[in-house]
């Protein structure tokens, strides 16, 4: 029987405070990808980080922010949820808005690394053997799309989301009428299988999105609204806890430290949707909620941009632990300004090729 109930509101406070953590979030993603080594061909690798340079950029990077994933899946489920809709509609929706920017955003990368490697002053950047586009066969190719199983990211990396996102929607009414059926009960499943199941993403879907994605989608179909999660805000305490917690035990590597650390980006989930009940009416919220409309495409434009700038950086500073906290600082912050700058001229001056890439987005 066809779901006939109304569609499940979302009130213009719960509105803002989502607008304000899709931005948080687009920032936490930045910072998952800024902590990586730079190696630029021919030179030598970026010296190691002091222990307590590495143990910050950890609890930033691989603590704190890697809930921003599973937040974006929890959030896709929802609002797909919340109302009733048609699967077939919603494939068709969901290939504009997901299948298009990951086409054209990988293959403009893809076009960028075979110029790249062609160009003596820039090859050293574009150097790395497993994107050596002109060594590609057709496997090469398809994998520089869809992943492979010795890497299940796409050239540009990032964009496995958006890969797993459309599959998920692919899978949509299989949730929902498992959702339908076990009712609350269905967390039953979900939860363990984040905390239990090996993270290693398969070919297809990481249990990143097989996990929130089904938390999502059980909270709008037993209708919970996101405000009536404030009652358990106390519980959101406990947070900092856990991610002290997991830093301390950082390097032992007993199964049940690996659950602690499954469990406290579970609840930065919830955590950090919290803290936007934090943000008050004033210049600071009017500046995040008119970034939110641009966090897709933040999304979409971070990675590349993030790279190529910490690799030129690498080059001309020098390599001291007070020039690497102040690069891991301040970098993320400038790129995601820069993806919403560059994103408002291409809305401004180019408004069909922004419609294109931001999937058709308007908030």
């Amino acid at each position: 029987m066809a779901d006939v109930r109304p569609e499940l509101q979302i009130s213009e406070g719960e509105s803002r405070r989502i607008s304000i953590l899709k931005v948080w979030l687009s920032v936490m993603v930045v910072f998952v990808h800024s902590w990586n080594e730079i190696s630029v061909a021919g030179e030598a690798a970026a010296a190691a980080d002091p222990a307590w340079l590495d143990t910050l950029k950890y609890t930033v990077s691989d603590v704190l922010s890697r809930s921003a994933i599973p937040a974006f899946f929890l959030l896709s489920a929802y609002f797909l949820y919340r109302k009733p809709f048609s699967w077939t509609e919603n494939i068709r929706r969901k290939a504009k808005s997901l299948l298009v920017p990951w086409f054209i955003l990988n293959t403009f990368w893809i076009l960028v690394f075979f110029v790249g490697q062609h160009v003596p002053a820039l090859s050293a950047f574009f150097a790395r053997e497993e994107t050596m586009i002109s060594s590609w066969g057709f496997m090469d190719g398809l994998a520089a799309y869809f992943g492979s199983p010795a890497n299940v990211t796409p050239l540009l990396y990032p964009l496995w989301f958006i890969r797993d996102l459309f599959i998920l929607n692919l899978l949509a009414k299989a949730y929902e009428w498992f959702a339908e059926k076990a009712g609350f009960w269905s967390l039953l499943v979900f939860i363990p299988a984040w905390l239990l199941v090996k993270p290693n993403h398969p070919f297809i879907m990481g249990i990143h999105g097989l996990t929130f994605w089904g938390i999502g989608c059980c909270l709008a179909k037993q209708r919970v609204t996101l405000s009536s999660l404030d009652r358990f805000r106390p519980a959101a305490l406990a947070y900092p806890v856990l991610v002290a917690a997991t830093v301390l035990l950082r390097h032992n590597g007993a199964w049940g430290v690996k659950i602690l650390y499954r469990l406290c980006l579970l609840a930065g989930v919830y955590f950090w949707f919290a803290c936007t009940a934090l943000v008050r009416e004033g210049r600071f919220r009017d500046r995040l909620l008119s970034a939110a409309k641009y966090s897709f495409c933040i999304y979409l434009f971070h990675e590349m941009a993030l790279t190529i700038v910490r690799k030129l950086l690498a080059k001309v500073l020098p390599q001291t632990p007070a020039v690497s906290l102040a690069v891991y600082a301040c970098l993320p912050f400038a790129i995601v300004f820069g993806c919403v700058v560059f994103s408002r001229l291409l809305e401004k001056f180019l408004p069909k090729t922004y419609a294109v890439l931001s999937g058709g987005r308007t908030r």
